[in-house]
């Protein structure tokens, strides 16, 4: 309304506008243009640029005032996130589920490496081709299956993979070194070498600065050059380490080959990011409050299945004479109190498992009703677990496996997990698992292992070598018939290779299926036994008619 009035007056105008109107309509216009356009200037001003979302005025939006920092100095409380984001993980089944599910799905039992190189651009025949990428796959396995690729002895590739991945969800980012160190019987020197992110911080926690932020030195561009890693972990309070506040530089890349010495595998979210964030720091809130009301709930059907009978003493007996100071036990009872003693004169009063306690005279006992089951708690874990699924890419369906919508509510739900889970093996595959094959293909190759003319002269060279293929866990099938068929008809019409197909439906490779099967088709026919899916006769004994049901009437 106030608006409204406001307006009229604008087209009204003053004294001074009529006259002007009368002398000069022309210039009248446009006193009454310019005013209007104050006037707009005005309230888009006031309501804070035209959206109701960064009005400032208003009683609704005007308290909520955040300050416009850059990527890195919202980061100022990383470390707090990262330690909650940890105790989420250990203590709430919710966000334990979220990693391990996550994880499960993304990276399973291990990725499997494929070469395929660019046989064209290299100049190979299919049979040079194959065995050349033979050659590799092998020596891969060789070094990646063996717990002495890790420095520690520990972990193979997957295991390191998986334990990138789990950094990467809880504490935001996963480092891994990539030290050479040699060992006996075994060709390639190259070790991984899991850094926990605590370790990366500025040389004697001096404050961030251009240039140099969270233990990380860039150059003028914003590239990495030195990582700052202390030689023992910050929190540490098992022994005293003298090393765990000493810093070391370890240099970005190899400034032979180009490559990369420190894996920083984490995801900005805004540009010029330095490090990485938990990917519960979102839901870190509704997490803590689900949990405090789970635990809730907890206890109070646990007090309401304790059963507690109160005896209230009123100092006499039945006939009228003094009780005895000895208590008489009931069979299969316990007495809370000692002979002549209440519960309530010694402080022992308390809840107990089929417990009797005795009560003073004048002394007695008020219970509240608590009222379980509640009904409103359901629901209100629902619609937290609802929110923090969507916050982090997974349906809630797939967060806690509830799958008793529907079939196709299900079968919606994965796929859309299934596209988060795609997501995340890639992000694993570019920022751990392609640098670590890049590093030691190269490594393979400097010391003869494996032959590979113009390697290192010639870029385009290289990545026609390096050409390959991660494949991984395979997408969960509810239907298994539907989901062979469709394969099937997509191999079938050229949409896809079988190749693909055998990767997608269960991680395999086809090239070692055809391979196998050849073997087993042999071993068939010496054996009398038909091709596999070849369609056989019925015995003529299964070919004789039907047995006429005695209770229906003979045909004619």
């Amino acid at each position: 309304m106030l608006k409204d009035r406001a307006v009229e007056k604008l087209i009204a105008g003053n004294f001074i506008d009529r006259i002007v109107e009368y002398f000069a309509p022309v210039r009248a216009s446009q006193r009454m243009q310019a005013r209007a356009q104050m006037s707009l200037v005005s309230e888009a001003f006031s309501s804070g640029g035209g959206y109701d979302g960064a009005d400032r005025a208003g009683r609704e939006m005007g308290e909520w005032t955040p300050f416009p920092s850059d990527a890195d100095s919202s980061l100022a409380g990383l470390d707090d996130m990262r330690s909650r984001s940890r105790d989420a993980v250990r203590n709430q089944p919710v966000a334990g589920g979220i990693v391990n599910t996550t994880i499960m799905n993304t990276v399973g039992v291990g990725l499997t490496l494929q070469s395929h190189i660019d046989r064209e651009l290299l100049g190979l025949s299919d049979p040079e081709a194959d065995a050349w990428q033979r050659n590799l796959e092998r020596r891969w396995k060789l070094w990646a299956g063996s717990k002495d690729c890790d420095i520690e002895r520990t972990l193979s590739f997957n295991g390191h993979a998986q334990l990138a991945l789990r950094s990467r969800i809880i504490n935001g980012e996963a480092i891994t070194l990539l030290p050479v160190k040699p060992l006996p019987g075994l060709t390639n020197p190259l070790r991984m070498q899991a850094i926990e992110a605590d370790r990366l911080c500025n040389p004697n926690k001096q404050p961030d600065r251009r240039g140099f932020t969270g233990g990380v030195e860039k150059d003028e561009d914003g590239a990495p050059v030195r990582y700052w890693l202390t030689r023992g972990h910050p929190g540490n309070v098992l022994y005293a380490d003298p090393d765990r506040m000493v810093w070391d530089p370890y240099p970005a890349f190899n400034s032979k080959t180009g490559l990369r010495n420190v894996l920083h595998y984490y995801r900005p979210e805004r540009p010029s990011q330095t490090r990485g964030i938990p990917m519960l720091a979102g839901v870190l809130e509704p997490l803590k409050d689900m949990a405090r009301m789970t635990k809730a709930e907890l206890k109070r059907a646990v007090v309401s299945a304790l059963f507690t009978v109160f005896i209230k003493s009123t100092g006499q007996s039945l006939d009228n004479t003094p009780l005895a100071p000895a208590v008489r036990r009931l069979p299969g009872m316990t007495v809370q109190t000692g002979a002549g003693e209440s519960a309530a004169t010694t402080g022992n009063i308390r809840l107990g498992y089929g417990a009797v306690v005795g009560l003073g005279r004048d002394q007695e006992i008020q219970t509240a009703d608590p009222n379980l089951p509640n009904a409103n708690f359901d629901p209100f874990f629902l619609a937290c677990v609802r929110q923090i699924g969507l916050r982090i890419g997974i349906p809630y369906e797939v967060v806690i496996k509830h799958y008793t919508a529907s079939y196709s509510a299900a079968r919606a739900a994965m796929e859309d997990a299934w596209r988060f889970f795609l997501c995340m093996r890639a992000e694993l595959v570019e920022d751990h698992c392609d640098p670590v094959f890049a590093v030691w293909l190269a490594q393979e190759v400097a010391q003869g292992t494996i032959y590979a003319p113009g390697f290192f002269s010639d870029p385009m060279i290289r990545a026609a070598w390096m050409g390959h293929e991660w494949t991984g866990p395979s997408k969960p099938i509810i239907n298994p018939v539907d989901e062979v068929e469709a394969a099937e008809r997509r191999s079938a019409l050229g949409i896809t290779t079988l190749s693909q197909e055998t990767a997608a439906m269960n991680g395999g490779d086809w090239e070692t299926n055809i391979v196998q099967r050849g073997k087993e088709e042999k071993m068939r026919a010496t054996q009398g036994i038909p091709p596999a899916g070849a369609k056989t006769e019925t015995p003529a004994a299964v070919k004789e008619a039907p047995v006429q049901n005695p209770d229906l009437p003979e045909a004619e």
